[in-house]
């Protein structure tokens, strides 16, 4: 994935890949903190299930890694701690997580959230 720079148009952030609406800037601050891609919820998840695997059903380490590194502003706390109790495979000894479970993994790390009850397997 190429880097991005967020596209502020007015007093909205759009989407880096589609260019909708994603939300509106309340300050200054804000439009000059976001650092790497903004996505819509679409797009995003259309990044993490097209994003290359070894396996067809999700990510190894490495693979999940080298698609955070695109997202400087993930809290990376925020996103292991999202993995944590989810449902894995053991293929060829690695663990593969599922896409569903880094997509909201990625969701609570962009966020600086916590995942809630009704999103857990």
């Amino acid at each position: 994935m190429k880097k991005f720079k967020p596209i502020v148009k007015l007093s909205d952030f759009l989407c880096n890949n589609c260019r909708v609406v994603i939300r509106t800037i309340k300050s200054e601050e804000e439009a000059e903190g976001l650092n790497g891609p903004v996505l819509c919820d679409k797009c995003l998840d259309k990044l993490v299930y097209s994003f290359p695997t070894k396996n067809q059903i999700g990510f190894i380490a490495k693979e999940y890694d080298k698609l955070i590194k695109n997202f400087p502003t993930l809290n990376k706390d925020k996103f292991y701690d999202a993995l944590s109790g989810i449902t894995c495979q053991m293929i060829d000894g690695d663990l593969v997580i599922y896409h569903c479970d880094i997509l909201l993994a990625l969701y609570c790390g962009l966020e600086n959230r916590k995942p809630h009850a009704y999103e857990w397997d």
